[in-house]
């Protein structure tokens, strides 16, 4: 749309809006106000202009000249003009000669082509240079005009009148500034109004005085004519009197109801701001407290980890000493009750802190290449006796497309599986449990996996389903009585899937069995870089000769640990019950490996590990940490003090082994 097209759209609706919603921008709301109050008190327009130049300027619309054109064809009015410019400051009046209107000059105005089109004229900094009809605008381009802008101002009686401006604004105007300079026009058109009124009334009291006298040279011809065409004009300027009286009320009545909604909108935004604040403050308040809580919680974790594993580790270390003794049938079995026991504590803290971890979107995940099936035959090689124990039968299926390389956590993955798995077997009284691996899509150099753990037990009612990955829900009321837990295995599975980016869900029919399904989208990795997913039983040959110091507070871990290594061939394993007396040692001794507890008094294992670390050792000895606590950090603090590797209490002999064995290989590489 052309820019004149545009502007008599909106100008139409804007002038329309301007009488009927009052004026809406303040600084028109002021010279509003000024311009009522000096056309009350003059009979021209030369104050109401200089005002409204000064206002257009305080507004920012820098305009160069501002003028108003009052070329009407009513008889006995000449053309008036009313010139602001930049340069003077001061408001010029100018009465044009009759029969201006056509003369060339104005015909080939804008103001002509505004009067006859009664259409806005808008040219803007690009229209100036290739509009050729008005030489008068091109003087003004000479002069620096950068656009112009010329407004029809209607009155009652129907005349067309002009407002004209133009800036030497850089960029000059848009629109937008087009369209707020329109709305003086009802402004303009009232006050021109009202002068013209004004200035009639004046021209008639002359016209009646002239006609008197020609009334008395030409015998008082057409005296009544006259009289009543003085009536008539008389009555017109009454009810034109009465007309802008009318609107003068409106525009005061709306002005001050404009000013109350501008106040009370003030207050309700004072009222916002002040409510959004301490909204804000309470939120921050309430974050601290979160924030607070849950490092609270996380403290407590650990210290009740800490706490629960150092007697775990005598407890279980013994133990699985003990079944390596000569024992009875009777005593074998106490002793696989305390495993068993001590292994279901251990499984219920494990699983505690992790969902804890999930919970706090704090799980971190290995990036490491394995063989998935590979993992699932170990997890169900792992979970076939408890199977076969109940008279259950165990089929697993791999499909023949599955990639034997995929890059992931093998830790997480074990875990989704052998919580599945050992649900299934713990809820199927008799029949079967089946696992299946396969293909749901490959793209790429990714591939989404889907795997299925279906049992034949009794099911899961309808209204249970929908709950049964929250924590601490189990199937009803009888589950936790009858089979125990926690009922964190499935939340867990739930977390661990959808953090790896993928998804879990459920379908149960009452009376024949239940089958968990899930997917995760990994990477493909390289087939050369698959590891072993269960760690071979230690070699005792390969640790005979090993030297091993063990540096722990706590005598019963001295001692689990010292029997636990003379079992693993090192019959003569040193102890040392602080990190002072460890250092001491070393002045003295030379070891391969040293088992280093973290938390001691006087100096812990890590500063104890950091002053090793200076030693000038010939040959640094290799140091695995050994601690009660869990958590990833821990591990993290241990590495960067210096420690070769970790172990988290209680440790098995498989475990211990193959950190000895990481040792060994350490002093012979």
């Amino acid at each position: 749309m052309k820019p004149a097209q545009f502007l008599h759209t909106l100008l139409n609706t804007e002038s329309d809006r301007a009488r009927s919603d009052g004026v809406r921008d303040s600084w028109l709301a002021v010279l509003q106000d000024q311009v009522l109050r000096l056309e009350s008190q003059r009979l021209d327009m030369q104050p109401a202009m200089q005002a409204v130049a000064e206002s257009l300027v305080g507004a920012g619309f820098g305009p160069e000249r501002v003028s108003v054109s009052i070329l009407t064809r009513h008889p006995g009015l000449s053309g008036l003009g009313f010139v602001w410019s930049r340069s003077s400051q001061q408001v010029a009046f100018l009465e044009r000669p009759p029969g201006f209107l056509d003369t060339p000059e104005h015909l080939v105005s804008p103001l002509h082509a505004v009067m006859i089109t009664r259409e806005a004229l808008f040219l803007d900094h690009a229209a100036l240079s290739t509009d050729p009809r008005f030489p008068i605008v091109r003087e003004f381009v000479r002069a620096g005009a950068t656009s112009y802008l010329a407004l029809p101002l209607h009155t009652a009686r129907g005349d067309v009148h002009v407002l004209a401006m133009w800036t030497a604004q850089a960029g000059g105007w848009t629109n937008d500034d087009a369209t707020q300079l329109a709305r003086v026009v009802p402004l303009l058109s009232l006050l021109v109004e009202v002068t013209e009124n004004r200035r009639l009334l004046g021209i008639i009291g002359t016209a009646h005085e002239l006609t008197q006298r020609a009334m008395a040279e030409q015998a008082l011809r057409d005296a009544d004519a006259l009289m009543r065409q003085q009536a008539l004009d008389m009555e017109r300027l009454q009810a034109e009197r009465r007309a802008r009286l009318e609107i003068e009320r409106q525009l005061e009545e709306r002005s001050r109801d404009l000013a109350e909604r501008n106040d009370a909108l003030k207050a309700l935004a004072a009222s916002l701001e002040e409510k959004v604040s301490a909204r804000t403050v309470e939120l921050e308040r309430a974050l601290e407290r979160a924030h607070s809580a849950t490092l609270a919680k996380s403290r407590f974790l650990a210290m009740m980890s800490h706490e629960i594993r150092t007697p775990m580790h005598g407890v279980l270390g013994l133990a699985e000493l003990l079944a390596r003794s000569r024992l009875d049938a009777e005593q074998s079995r106490y002793v696989a009750t305390i495993q068993t026991t001590g292994e279901s504590l251990l499984s219920l803290l494990n699983g505690i802190l992790d969902f804890s971890k999930i919970e706090a979107n704090r799980v971190d995940f290995e990036a490491v290449t394995l063989d998935p099936a590979r993992l699932l035959e170990d997890v169900v090689t792992l979970m076939r006796g408890p199977a076969l124990e109940r008279g259950l039968i165990v089929e697993m299926r791999c499909a023949e497309d599955l990639p034997r390389c995929v890059t992931a956590d093998p830790t997480r993955l074990r875990q989704v599986w052998m919580n599945l798995i050992g649900n299934a077997i713990k809820f199927t009284e008799r029949g079967r449990v089946s696992m299946s691996l396969e293909v749901a899509q490959s793209i790429g150099s990714s591939v989404t996996l889907r795997g299925q753990v279906s049992d034949t037990g009794a099911g899961i009612e309808a209204e249970s389903l929908s709950q049964l990955f929250e924590p601490f829900a189990q199937g009803d009321s009888s589950t936790a009585r009858r089979f125990g837990g926690t009922g964190l295995g499935l939340a867990i599975c739930k977390g661990l899937v959808e953090q790896m980016g993928g998804s879990i869900r459920v379908d149960s029919r009452v009376g024949t069995g239940t089958t968990f399904t899930f997917e995760v989208t990994l990477a493909l990795g390289d087939r050369n870089e698959v590891p072993a997913l269960i760690d071979a039983p230690p070699d005792v040959a390969d640790l005979v000769g090993l030297r091993v110091l063990v540096v722990d507070d706590n005598p019963v871990n001295r001692l689990v640990t010292e029997r636990q290594l003379m079992m693993l061939g090192m019959f003569s394993p040193v102890l040392a019950e602080s990190g002072m007396q460890a250092l001491a040692l070393l002045e003295s001794a030379r070891f391969d490996v040293i088992l280093m507890d973290m938390q001691m008094p006087e100096m812990d294992g890590l500063e104890a590990t950091r002053r090793l670390r200076r030693l000038g050792l010939p040959r640094q000895p290799h140091v695995i940490g050994v601690t009660a606590n869990a958590f990833a950090e821990d591990r993290e603090a241990c590495i960067a003090a210096g420690m070769n590797d970790f172990l988290s209490k209680p440790i098995s002999l498989r475990h211990l082994g193959g950190a000895l064995r990481a040792g060994l290989h350490d002093r012979s590489g």
